[in-house]
């Protein structure tokens, strides 16, 4: 298995404010392998943070602010090319396909243990590296 970058930048995209702050505590707990490099409370600022920080991961939930994030996945792409891991409280099996049908390379429900979503994120980062060095 390639060793993971030095240290993962991870931007979180999620609304509701007590979520970001845990996940935020959860990526930055994992240091020195992963960091929350930004976060975003909208696809707007998500679409801003990413020019600006330059993630090595998005960590994004299903729905952010009445936005259906899978449908703006192109845009992250037109950035970045960078993986998606999706977060999300939903469980049906036809959301999570289109999500990784839009892109995602996980989908992690807000109800798993902590260890799957950096689990998720770890091997996002693996397959970014992978592709970069090919």
């Amino acid at each position: 298995m390639p060793p993971l970058p030095a240290t993962l930048r991870i931007l979180l995209v999620e609304d509701h404010e007590h979520v970001l702050w845990g996940l935020k505590k959860l990526i930055d707990g994992e240091l020195p392998t992963m960091v929350t490099a930004a976060s975003a409370r909208t696809f707007t600022e998500a679409l801003a943070a990413m020019r600006e920080c330059m993630p090595d991961v998005v960590v994004t939930d299903l729905f952010v602010g009445g936005e259906t994030m899978p449908d703006r996945f192109p845009e992250f792409m037109a950035i970045r090319r960078v993986p998606i891991v999706v977060l999300t409280e939903a469980r049906e099996p036809a959301l999570h396909h289109r999500a990784e049908v839009c892109g995602a390379c996980a989908v992690v429900t807000k109800g798993d243990p902590a260890d799957r979503l950096l689990d998720a994120i770890r091997k996002a980062g693996r397959s970014a590296e992978e592709g970069s060095a090919a």
